[in-house]
């Protein structure tokens, strides 16, 4: 595996587990909407994964289609069995 390979893996693999820690506060603050903890808990998550989100299509491309899309961006760049052309 190349070293681009596994960079785009670990962003991807962060992006992954501040995604999963979101989702489960959220699951959490549904039975405990008054826990101030986990309502602490979401918001910093919210952001690392904003964050993460950011660097990831920033290096990448989009990871997801965006709420206000004009466009297919995903289909203007290569498909991914085009990135492994070359890696014999």
């Amino acid at each position: 595996m190349m070293k681009n390979d596994r960079t785009r893996q670990r962003c991807l693999r962060e992006l992954q587990s501040y995604s999963f820690a979101v989702y489960e506060a959220l699951l959490y603050l549904d039975a405990y909407p008054d826990s101030k903890a986990a309502l602490d808990f979401y918001n910093k998550y919210k952001k690392l994964e904003a964050r993460a989100r950011a660097e990831y299509e920033q290096k990448y491309g989009p990871i997801t289609m965006p709420e206000d899309a004009t466009s297919w961006q995903w289909t203007e760049g290569p498909w991914p069995w085009q990135n492994d052309e070359g890696r014999k």
